[in-house]
């Protein structure tokens, strides 16, 4: 406490010096809170203020202060001063936009301006400045977790912003679940048509980028430590362990599909009954032509049907299936349909459905298939329907 030097500031600004007597509370922080230091200021969050203030704790030693004018979630940038303690006493939004104008409340609203200071004094006499974890380290170095689309983009953006990066990822090339995709769902304008991944151009930025270590057919063994000094064991498929030190984490580890035998009555388990993961494998070996069926026969209707394994009420069935929505079939679902009608406008698409969730973008995205659907020669009446209403 010897060598503390506390110090209060008060502010007038935002109304606060025509309803609340600023050297009254300047008094009481001399007198009743014993600041050694006590100044006001017109705002106090300025330039100017704040420059007071920085100039008191360079020149005057302070090591305590007090700010007495706006609530602590406010002007945070401004009452940035990190090497000192500090409490905030909140006149404005505590006192001034508390009690009523007028001369009636005159008095109540100096006697709370008046405690509100006296509080923040006696908070600050104890406080200590944070001393911080004598362990810490200053590790700037990220660690991502998955090599696909979401880690590899979460890496080379790091990179670029100058960090160091480390992408760890399990299988012996990089692409996730990407790289099973023929194209994915439209991700800039015009958002019309499904549109190449972008797999290929990113990791390839990715791989030559000199800021990203990367480690394939590999997983993370164990983790310790804490931020800023995050100690990590990578453990390859040859038995190798490299030891990495990061300071932050990214998970991006990707997704596991719903299992399709699960759902019996809806044909899982048949033939020609697959999930989107399925039919993208197929879309990849058509390679723009026509999807054909896993046993080669021409495709000339489709059924998607949503919703399967999701949105499950619990209660009724004794938890069989998931009780959430994945996010990603209505959009995934409307992609197929093009690919399909693309190929061959000839091939009825229909979509069924509890609820089409497009967010965002993804309205243009259903109209231009919506489109598709209508000027196809061959759209049947239940198809037409069905796509018509979805975004109803």
């Amino acid at each position: 406490m010897a060598d503390n030097k506390f110090a209060a500031y008060v502010c007038s600004g935002c109304g606060l010096g025509e309803q609340l007597d600023i050297k009254t509370l300047e008094k009481i922080a001399l007198k009743e809170g014993k600041m050694k230091v006590v100044k006001s200021h017109d705002f106090l969050c300025s330039t100017a203020g704040v420059q007071m203030i920085c100039d008191d704790i360079a020149n005057e030693a302070v090591t305590h202060i007090c700010i007495a004018a706006c609530s602590r979630r406010a002007k945070t940038e401004a009452f940035h001063f990190p090497t000192v303690a500090m409490s905030r006493a909140n006149l404005r939004e505590g006192v001034l936009w508390v009690v009523a104008a007028g001369e009636a409340h005159d008095e109540v609203r100096q006697e709370m301006a008046d405690d509100y200071l006296r509080m923040g004094c006696a908070e600050l006499k104890k406080m200590k400045l944070p001393a911080g974890n004598p362990n810490k380290a200053e590790s700037k170095r990220i660690l991502v977790v998955g090599g696909g689309m979401s880690g590899m983009t979460a890496a080379f953006e790091a990179a670029e912003a100058g960090y160091e990066t480390v992408l760890v990822e399990k299988q012996g090339q990089l692409g996730g679940w990407a790289a099973k995709l023929w194209q994915r769902t439209p991700f800039k304008a015009p958002h019309a048509e499904p549109q190449d991944t972008g797999l290929a151009e990113l990791a390839a930025q990715v791989s030559v980028h000199p800021l990203i270590t990367i480690h394939l057919n590999s997983s993370i063994a164990e983790t310790a430590g804490a931020p800023g000094r995050f100690t990590v064991k990578v453990a390859q498929e040859s038995g190798a362990v490299t030891e990495e030190t990061v300071g932050a984490i990214v998970q991006a580890t990707g997704f596991t599909t719903y299992d399709i035998a699960r759902l019996p009555e809806l044909g899982g388990g048949q033939p020609n009954v697959v999930d989107q993961a399925g039919l993208e494998a197929l879309a990849i070996a058509a390679n723009g032509a026509v999807i054909r069926r896993a046993d080669g026969k021409d495709v000339k209707s489709v059924i998607f049907l949503q919703c399967a394994g999701q949105r499950d009420d619990l209660k009724e069935n004794g938890g069989k299936h998931l009780p959430y929505c994945s996010g990603h079939c209505c959009a995934t679902s409307i992609k197929q349909a093009m690919y399909f009608k693309k190929a061959s406008p000839d091939i009825d698409t229909v979509v069924m459905y509890d609820d089409l969730r497009v967010p965002g973008m993804g309205e243009d995205f259903y109209r231009s298939a919506q489109e598709r659907a209508w000027s196809s020669p061959r759209v049947k009446p239940s198809a037409s329907k069905a796509m018509a209403t979805a975004a109803r």
